[in-house]
C-alpha cells in the first residue's frame, strides 16, 4: 500500500487504508488459504516520495499487487516503476487525466499495470462548467493551480468544458506549492474581472487562498470553487468563517442500499465516519484487485500461491459489470474503472460540522448512460 499516511493529506490516506481494510475483512484476511499481509509505504503526496516507495515496494519479490496512490503526482512515478516491474497498481483517489486518458487518448503517464476507481478528471472538469453555466448561471471564469499534475489538468479539463458550452475563461494562473502570500495573484486574477474562481488546490496553499481572498475587495462576490483535496476534516477545520459560500465538487456516491449499508458499517467498525473523499472507491478498488487475484492465482506443488502478472492484468482489465458500492464499474483498456458521479456541497455553516457540509448538496452530476 502506497499512501499519504503523514503530512497535510494523511486524513484522506486514513481513510483509504480504512475502506481498502475492509475489503480485506470480507476475505478475513485471506486468499485462497493464504493469509494476506500488508507492507504499508508513505508515499508523503509526492512524485519523490511515489518513486521512493515504489522502488522499495517492487524490490521485494513476494510483493502481488499494489493498492496506491491517493495523490496523482505520486503515480506519476510509482506507476512507471510498477509496471515495469510486471506488477499492477490500483488507486481509488488518483483523478488526473494523464495517468489513463484524455477521451480516447492515452495520457502521457498511461502504463499499462494502473487501473483506477476514482474518476478521470475529464468528466469532473465537465460537472464543475456544468454547474457554473446551468445552475450559477455565469459567464466569466478564471483557474488556479499548483502545477500539480491533478490541479493543471483538472483545472484544464474545466477551462475546456467551460468554454465549449460558451462560456470565457478570462485567466488561468499558475502558483507556487510553498507560497505563502497569494494576494499578487488574486489581485491579478480580481482585475480580470471573473464571476467565478476554480481552485481545486490541497492545503496549506488552499487554506491561504481562501483566508487571503476574504481580505481583498471585490472578491466578496466572486464564487469560488474547489476540488476534493480540500475535502477533509481537517481543512474545514482550519478555515473556519473564512469558508462561508466555498463550494467544493467532490465524489458523488449512489443512494443505494449496498452504499448506505457500507457507510454504517464504517462508522461502526471504525467508530466515526469518514473524514474525506474516496473511501467508498477505497473498498471498491479492494474488492476489485482481490477478485481479480483470485482468478489470476495458481496453486503449486510446495503449497504456495503464485500470479500470473500478465493474468492479473488480463483480469482487472476484463473487470465488467462489477457491482460495488460506488456503482457498477467496469474497467476500459486505459484503466479507468470509476463512474464520473460528483456532488457540488457548499460552506453555508461554519462551525456545524464537516458532516454538515457534506450533506448540503446544491448540485449533482450524474452518469450519462
Amino acid at each position: 500500500m502506497l499512501l499519504p499516511l503523514s503530512g497535510e493529506l494523511k486524513e484522506p490516506g486514513q481513510d483509504q487504508l480504512k475502506g481498502f481494510k475492509l475489503a480485506l475483512q470480507d476475505r478475513s484476511w485471506s486468499l485462497a488459504g493464504h493469509a494476506i499481509e500488508l507492507d504499508i509505504v508513505d508515499s508523503h503526496c509526492s512524485r519523490e516520495g511515489g518513486v521512493t516507495g515504489a522502488l522499495k515496494i517492487t524490490a521485494d519479490p513476494l510483493v502481488a499487487a499494489i493498492f496506491g496512490t491517493y495523490c496523482s503526482i505520486a503515480a506519476t512515478g510509482a506507476s512507471e516503476i510498477v509496471s515495469e516491474a510486471g506488477l499492477v497498481m490500483i488507486s481509488a483517489g488518483n483523478t488526473a487525466p494523464s495517468l489513463t486518458s484524455l477521451g480516447d487518448v492515452p495520457g502521457q503517464n498511461h502504463q499499462p499495470g494502473y487501473f483506477r476507481t476514482a474518476h478521470n478528471d475529464v468528466a469532473m472538469g465537465k460537472a464543475v462548467a456544468d454547474f457554473a453555466r446551468k445552475k450559477l448561471s455565469l459567464s466569466r471564469a478564471a483557474t488556479l493551480n499548483d502545477g500539480d499534475p491533478y490541479t493543471s489538468e483538472l483545472t484544464a479539463a474545466f477551462a475546456k468544458a467551460f468554454q465549449n458550452t460558451g462560456g470565457e475563461v478570462v485567466l488561468q494562473e499558475t502558483i507556487n506549492k510553498g507560497d505563502k502570500d497569494m494576494t499578487p495573484v488574486l489581485q491579478t486574477i480580481l482585475q480580470a474581472r471573473p464571476q467565478m474562481l476554480f481552485f481545486p488546490i490541497f492545503s496549506p496553499a488552499g487554506e491561504r487562498i481562501v483566508r487571503q481572498a476574504r481580505q481583498l475587495r471585490g472578491a466578496q462576490s466572486l464564487a469560488m470553487v474547489t476540488g476534493a483535496g480540500l475535502f477533509d476534516e481537517a481543512f474545514y477545520e482550519q478555515v473556519g468563517e473564512a469558508g462561508q459560500g466555498l463550494y467544493f465538487v467532490v465524489p458523488g456516491l449512489p443512494r443505494s442500499k449496498e452504499y448506505q449499508a457500507f457507510l454504517s458499517r464504517f462508522k461502526k467498525v471504525y467508530k466515526a465516519a469518514p473524514k474525506s473523499a474516496h473511501f467508498a472507491h477505497a473498498y471498491d478498488a479492494g474488492g476489485i484487485l482481490l477478485s481479480a487475484m483470485q482468478a489470476a492465482s495458481t496453486h503449486e506443488e510446495d503449497g504456495s500461491l503464485s500470479f500470473g502478472r500478465q493474468a492479473l492484468r488480463e483480469a482487472i482489465q476484463s473487470i465488467s459489470g462489477y457491482q460495488g458500492v460506488t456503482g457498477r464499474l467496469s474497467c476500459n483498456r486505459f484503466g479507468d474503472c470509476g463512474q464520473a458521479r460528483f456532488k457540488i456541497v457548499r460552506l453555508d455553516h461554519p462551525g456545524a460540522g464537516f458532516q454538515h457540509l457534506a450533506s448540503n448538496i446544491i448540485y449533482t452530476y450524474e452518469p450519462r448512460h
